[in-house]
């Protein structure tokens, strides 16, 4: 799985890391961590590199994962909102969507 990890501070060189990491700014991460990771390993090994975290969030676009699950075959018909990314399945009498 993927994750962007917002910085409190730039930081300017990479360390040898056990953990996929690619720089997208000064303040911006993505780290990739597999199934034999652990997310705590990556914040512990972020700790004692002096590098402080103040948000993450996972990279996996919810609109593909919508279009994937579509041409899949599902029955379950979404709609998503494109201001929050949240979805709503099915719909109601006046067609308005049923939250889930």
């Amino acid at each position: 799985e993927t994750f962007l990890l917002d910085l409190s501070r730039p930081i300017n060189d990479l360390w040898q890391s056990s953990y996929t990491v690619r720089v997208i700014d000064t303040t911006t991460l993505e780290v990739d961590v597999t199934r034999d990771q652990s997310i705590n390993g990556m914040f512990a090994e972020l700790s004692r590199e002096g590098i402080e975290v103040t948000s993450m969030r996972n990279k996996a676009n919810r609109l593909e994962e919508l279009f994937i699950r579509m041409v899949a075959g599902d029955e379950v018909h979404a709609d998503v909102d494109a201001s929050t990314g949240l979805e709503d399945e099915g719909a109601g009498p006046s067609g308005e969507g049923v939250p889930r």
